[in-house]
C-alpha cells in the first residue's frame, strides 16, 4: 500500500525441521535499501520496487533434522488482484536447511529480475534461476503465498509460528493451478527454472518460487522467494523469422563419418529486442553419440543473430527414420513481451552410392620389361572421390609374377587409408619369364572402398611383357693372340653376350667343338662362359699358329642354334 517498512531489527524464529518447538530466536539488523531499476531503455513501466537489506552471522549447532526459519509480517497490499481481501493477510518468509555438520550451501537466486512485470495478452518468459555452490541437484516449482499468525493487529509477531503454512485464498478464478490466469496457465520448468505466464487481464498478482536441493536423491533443504507483479499493456512485438542454411528445406540426406554444418539465422525486424536462440533434438542430447553441436546464443538485436548447428554421424546412425531439430528463438521486446516461434528440419543419414576409386597413375596399363638382370619398379596411385572411404589396395597373388615365376614379384601397399592409396610393383625377370610373341603375364591388382559395412571392390588389370634384349644369336671373331701383350688373349663367346643378356644369357645345352686343320680334336667345353687361351685341353702346351675349326650349339629361348667357323690364331 504505499507504505514504508521500517523494522530494524527483524526477529527470526528457528524451529527443528518437521517440528514446532521453538529452538531458538535471533535478530537481523537493517544493512541498507535501495531502489530497483525495472525495465529497460526501451520501456520502464510504472513500477517501484525497493529493497531492503538485512544481514548477520549466526552460529548454528549441529542438529540431525536440520532447521527451518521464519519471519512474519502484515500486511499485503490491498491492490492485489488475485487473493480475496488481500489488505487482511500477512507474509511468512520461510526456508529450511539440512544439519550444519552436512557442510551446505544453500540455493541463491540471481538477482531480483529487471523485467519485474507481465505484458498482458503476451506469452511472458522470464528467468528464476538459482545457483548453488556445492553443485547439488535443483528442483523448481511454483508455490501459493504462504500466511502464517501475523495481523493488522500483530504486525510483526516477536515469534513466529510454526509451520505449515497457510496458503493465502485464492480470488474467485484463481487457484494453484493458474496463479495468474490467461492461457496457457502459468508454468516453470522443473529444471532450468524459466517461467511463463499469459495473463489477460490488468493486475497485480502474487506467487511464490519454490527451489528444493537435493543430494544423493535425498532432499536437504528448499528456499522461497515470494513476488508481486503488476500487469501492463506493452507495445506490440514482431516476431523473428527463423531461416537456415540457404534455402531452408525441410529435410537433408547426409552421409557418416562426414561433417554436416550448417548456419541457424534468427532475423527480427524490431530492433533493440533481446534475441535467444535454442535447438533442440535427440541428437543434441548428451547421451547422444556423438552428439551433434549447437551454441545458443542471447544478444541485443541488430537485425539478427546466427549460430552453427554440426554434426559428424558415425555408421551406427544410419536409419531411414528422419531425426528431427527444432528450432526455437525468443524475441524480448520493449515491453518486456516475449514472442516465441519454432521451425524445425529433418536429417536422415544414409550411405550414398559408391563412386569408384580411380588409377590415377601409371597412366598406360600395358607394361614392358627388358629382361636384363634389373628389378624393374612402378609405382600405383589410387583416388577415391568418396574421401571417407577406407581403401585397402591389394594384388591377386596367385598370378603367374607371384605364383609360378622363378622370381617372385613383390607388391608393398600402404596400410588401408582414407582419400587415395598408393602401393610399389617390384619385378627381376628372369629367362623363364621371357615372353613368346604376342604372350604376356597378367596383373590384375584391386581395391576395396570400404564405407560402414558396405564394402565395393575394384579391379584394375595390368599386362606386363618382358623381352630379351638380344635374340641369342651369337657374333664370334675369327681371330685372337694368346701372347703376353694380353690384347685379345682369348677365344670366348659371352663377351659378345654381356652387353645384352644377363649372366646366364638365357642359353641351356651348350656345346663347343675345336678342331686344328687335320681334324684333331684340340678343345671342348658345355661351358657357355669358356675362354680358350690357344692351349691343348687339359695341358700348357701350345698349340700351332694358323687356322682351327670350331662347331657351336644350343638353345635359347626355346630354339636351337648351332655355329660353324674358322678362327685364326697368331702367336
Amino acid at each position: 500500500n504505499g507504505n514504508n517498512i521500517t523494522d530494524d531489527p527483524i526477529p527470526i524464529t528457528v524451529y527443528e525441521n518437521g517440528g514446532n518447538t521453538v529452538l531458538f530466536t535471533f535478530e537481523i539488523p537493517f544493512i541498507d535499501q535501495e531502489i530497483l531499476e525495472i525495465g529497460d531503455l526501451c520501456f520502464s513501466p510504472q513500477v517501484c520496487v525497493e529493497q531492503k537489506n538485512y544481514r548477520v552471522t549466526q552460529p548454528l549447532p549441529p542438529n540431525p533434522n536440520g532447521y527451518y526459519f521464519a519471519w512474519e509480517r502484515c500486511c499485503r497490499n490491498e491492490i492485489i488482484t488475485n487473493v480475496q481481501d488481500p489488505g487482511d493477510w500477512g507474509m511468512v518468509f520461510t526456508f529450511s536447511m539440512p544439519d550444519p555438520l552436512l557442510q551446505n550451501s544453500s540455493p541463491v537466486f540471481d538477482e531480483y529480475p529487471a523485467r519485474a512485470y507481465f505484458c498482458s495478452d503476451a506469452t511472458n518468459n522470464l528467468s528464476f534461476t538459482a545457483f548453488d555452490a556445492d553443485g547439488d541437484s535443483l528442483v523448481y516449482s511454483l508455490d501459493d503465498p504462504r500466511t502464517g499468525a501475523a495481523s493488522i493487529n500483530n504486525i510483526t509477531p516477536p515469534i513466529a509460528s510454526p509451520a505449515p503454512y497457510m496458503a493465502v485464498p485464492w480470488e474467485t478464478g484463481f487457484n494453484s493451478g493458474n496463479m495468474v490466469g490467461g492461457s496457457p496457465a502459468m508454468a516453470i520448468d522443473p529444471i532450468s527454472g524459466n517461467l511463463t505466464a499469459s495473463p489477460d487481464i490488468l493486475g497485480v498478482y502474487v506467487f511464490a518460487i519454490k527451489v528444493e536441493e537435493y543430494r544423493n536423491g535425498v532432499k536437504i533443504g528448499e528456499v522461497r522467494r515470494e513476488l508481486q507483479f503488476d500487469t501492463f499493456i506493452c507495445p506490440e512485438d514482431n516476431p523473428s523469422a527463423i531461416t537456415w542454411d540457404e534455402d531452408s528445406p525441410e529435410t537433408y540426406t547426409i552421409e557418416p563419418n562426414k561433417p554436416f554444418c550448417i548456419d541457424v539465422l534468427v532475423e527480427d525486424v524490431d530492433l533493440g529486442d533481446t534475441l535467444f536462440l535454442f535447438a533442440n533434438s535427440s541428437i543434441l542430447d548428451t547421451a547422444f553419440f556423438p552428439q551433434a553441436a549447437f551454441l545458443p546464443v542471447d544478444s541485443i538485436n541488430d537485425g539478427d543473430i546466427s549460430s552453427e548447428f554440426c554434426w559428424v554421424p558415425n555408421c551406427d546412425n544410419i536409419s531411414p527414420v528422419p531425426y528431427e531439430i527444432v528450432i526455437q528463438a525468443f524475441s524480448s521486446g520493449c515491453a518486456d513481451s516475449t514472442i516465441a516461434v519454432s521451425d524445425s528440419f529433418n536429417i536422415i543419414v544414409e550411405l550414398p552410392e559408391d563412386n569408384p576409386t580411380e588409377m590415377v597413375f601409371p597412366f598406360d596399363q600395358e607394361e614392358v620389361y627388358v629382361m636384363n638382370g634389373e628389378q624393374h619398379c612402378f609405382d600405383l596411385i589410387l583416388q577415391d572421390p568418396d574421401c571417407y572411404d577406407t581403401l585397402t589396395f591389394k594384388v591377386d597373388t596367385t598370378q603367374y609374377i607371384f605364383s609360378t615365376s622363378p622370381s617372385p614379384g613383390s607388391f608393398e601397399p600402404i596400410p588401408p587409408s582414407l582419400f587415395g592409396s598408393f602401393a610399389e610393383f617390384c619385378w627381376i625377370p628372369v629367362c623363364e619369364d621371357v615372353n613368346e610373341p604376342g604372350e604376356v603375364h597378367e596383373l590384375n591388382f584391386f581395391v576395396e572402398s570400404k564405407k560402414c559395412s558396405v564394402t565395393n571392390v575394384y579391379n584394375y588389370p595390368f599386362t606386363v611383357q618382358i623381352i630379351p634384349e638380344t635374340d641369342g644369336s651369337l657374333a664370334l671373331p675369327n681371330i685372337f693372340t694368346p701372347d703376353d701383350d694380353m690384347s685379345n688373349p682369348y677365344f670366348k663367346a659371352h663377351e659378345n653376350l654381356t652387353d645384352f643378356l644377363s649372366p646366364d644369357f638365357c642359353i641351356d645345352n651348350f656345346s663347343l667343338t675345336i678342331f686344328n686343320r687335320w681334324g684333331t680334336k684340340v678343345f671342348e667345353s658345355n661351358d657357355k662362359f669358356f675362354e680358350w687361351d690357344g692351349t691343348f685341353q687339359d695341358s700348357e702346351q701350345e698349340c700351332a699358329p694358323g687356322v682351327y675349326y670350331y662347331i657351336i650349339s644350343y638353345d635359347v629361348f626355346d630354339r636351337s642354334e648351332s655355329y660353324r667357323g674358322d678362327l685364326t690364331l697368331i702367336r
